[in-house]
């Protein structure tokens, strides 16, 4: 039976509820014109792996801890304990036309997290693991909401105050289709 897998960095709780705190005033404008993520399932997608073979997952597990083991890759040598920071939330792919709206990373969380995900993809490679890979340069971000097809809101985004926190580890989760939404559940994670 297939998964459908992906490898994440999972927020805090105290940066989780900082974010929900910044977004409180957003829940009723978007009633019934966007679908509002539940706070327990943002978090930092790295690499989207759809669908996975069972037999498959080992492999994920394994490429996960020899990317946070090896001194030699880059994404750790960069990262070296800096914070990860959540500076801006902001509609994507633009205000005139939104379809998401999204909380950012800074430049520099996104060139941690991108450096992290392309040594991800060295070692899933490596293992004839398959991924959804876009080419295009990372952003770091999480979502908050999609909105529904050919509606603008037209809400007014608040100010975010920057939210920082520690990289503490890297998770591989299952995603759950449900009727009210995505549910996931943790299968493996690595600490840093």
């Amino acid at each position: 039976m297939n998964k459908r897998l992906f490898i994440a960095v999972p927020l805090p709780d105290y940066a989780r509820f900082e974010l929900e705190s910044a977004t409180r005033t957003l829940e009723e404008p978007l009633r019934g014109s966007a679908k509002i993520v539940a706070p327990e399932n943002w978090h930092f997608t790295l690499v989207f792996l759809d669908d996975t073979g069972e037999r498959d997952v080992p492999k994920v597990e394994e490429a996960l801890c020899a990317t946070v083991a090896a001194p030699f890759h880059n994404s750790m040598e960069l990262w070296n304990g800096a914070d990860l920071e959540i500076v801006q939330i902001a509609c994507v792919p633009s205000e005139r036309n939104p379809r998401m709206i999204w909380f950012l990373g800074s430049a520099e969380t996104s060139r941690i997290l991108g450096a992290i995900a392309d040594d991800l993809k060295r070692e899933l490679k490596s293992r004839g693991i398959r991924f959804a890979d876009d080419h295009a340069q990372f952003t770091a971000h999480i979502t908050y909401a999609r909105l529904r097809e050919g509606v603008c809101p037209g809400v007014r985004l608040p100010k975010l105050k920057p939210v920082s926190f520690p990289l503490e580890e890297l998770v591989l989760m299952e995603s759950h289709l449900e009727a009210h939404g995505s549910r996931y559940e943790e299968i493996f994670s690595m600490e840093l």
